[in-house]
């Protein structure tokens, strides 16, 4: 089953199996909030900006970002297992632990494969962060304090072959 609407507002929901399209044209954010997605397919045109997605654990499926997302925080959301595609730039995955006892944790990012997303000044929190697939140069991870930073290099003259 497809669900596809201008604007998709989840709440309090479990699906599986289904495919989410999150259109960046909408009038009206989306947003998916305290929800478990299982198998699930996320299909995104949407900037940070237009896309909310909180307090949520997404196991198993795919999350197809189709345009660069920017500057986005995944604060309290867990990846677990879900392949991710396309192009991020200064994407947090996770967040910082607070002092609130939030019922939800502060989300993270585990056995996850990103062999197919470009990442680039992305911040990992919190997760088994040697259970993740990464993409080959020119992406590096490097661990800064308690999270992983990835890097994309480019070369400072051009080299055949290379892009």
């Amino acid at each position: 089953m497809k669900m596809e609407r201008q604007s998709l507002d989840l709440k309090h929901q479990t699906l599986r199996g289904e495919t989410l399209s999150i259109d960046g044209k909408a009038e009206l954010r989306s947003s998916i909030w305290m929800c478990e997605l299982i198998d699930c397919a996320i299909e995104s045109t949407a900037s940070s900006r237009a896309f909310g997605f909180v307090d949520s654990t997404m196991r198993g499926g795919v999350f197809w970002q189709r345009v660069v997302l920017s500057e986005k925080k995944f604060d309290r959301v867990r990846f677990e297992g879900v392949k991710l595609k396309g192009r991020f730039k200064g994407v947090d995955f996770g967040g910082l632990k607070d002092n609130f006892n939030h019922p939800v944790d502060a989300g993270a990012l585990e056995g996850c494969d990103l062999t197919d997303a470009k990442l680039h000044l992305c911040r990992h929190f919190n997760g088994a962060f040697i259970s993740n697939r990464y993409s080959d140069w020119p992406t590096v991870v490097v661990k800064a304090g308690g999270y992983l930073l990835c890097l994309k290099f480019r070369p400072l003259m051009s080299e055949p072959g290379v892009d």
